[in-house]
């Protein structure tokens, strides 16, 4: 049977949280550079050639607000090809209209990095625009709300149904909009369809938890 790695998976609120730099950005150059090194934490060794993409900012959301544009370092494979594990590495096409929402830690030398590292940037960190329709702090207005609903997580597909962990049940939390970021600017509150997953064993550190009694808001992306 296959064996999967451990891949860093990071929630929206944890991303904002931890990065210098979160915009929604497009790219304007991609260049490579002299850089050749191998990707941490993946085996066998894949090697890697050093990648500079230029962005320029459309919407910054958390960083020094005179930023206009900015420099991604990243990588791509020496000599592409198809692994099994392999890494969610990103590559972008300058002068096209895809713009991205990136959250971004600041290097050493005044580049960027991919908040989660550099092995699976495209796991989460930098995501294709499109695919969101709504950016909003907000602060929950109501508990979590169970629904009916139960599913699989597609991430146990092809294994036992008595697989731990491997049922998701369905909730509903309820928003109110402080500041829309991206989307329908009159938006005033939304419904969070969420899940979690079942089991008395699920560690309470990544749990859902949204606490309407907490005056904190969160960065929501839908």
């Amino acid at each position: 049977m296959a064996q999967g790695r451990p891949v860093s998976r990071l929630t929206y609120q944890q991303m904002f949280d931890q990065a210098e730099l979160v915009a929604f950005a497009q790219p304007v150059s991609t260049n490579a550079t002299a850089e050749q090194t191998v990707l941490p934490d993946i085996g066998p060794p894949i090697h890697v050639v050093g990648v500079e993409t230029r962005f320029a900012v459309d919407t910054l959301l958390k960083g020094n607000k005179a930023t206009k544009e900015f420099v991604l370092h990243h990588y791509r494979d020496v000599k592409p090809a198809v692994y099994r594990n392999g890494p969610w590495l990103v590559a972008f096409n300058p002068g096209g209209d895809q713009s991205y929402l990136l959250f971004l830690k600041k290097e050493a030398d005044g580049r960027y990095a991919p908040i989660n590292g550099q092995t699976d940037p495209g796991v989460c960190g930098i995501l294709p625009s499109n695919l969101i329709d709504l950016v909003a702090i907000a602060q929950p207005v109501s508990a979590k709300q169970p629904t009916a609903e139960t599913t699989w997580n597609e991430l146990y597909r092809g294994r036992s149904t008595a697989t731990p962990n491997g049922h998701l049940a369905g909730y509903q939390t309820e928003f109110s909009v402080q500041k829309v970021l991206k989307g329908e600017k009159t938006t005033q509150k939304f419904v969070l369809h969420h899940y979690e997953r079942t089991g008395d064993d699920i560690p309470s550190s990544i749990k859902t938890d949204f606490n309407p009694h907490r005056a904190i808001g969160y960065i929501s992306c839908y």
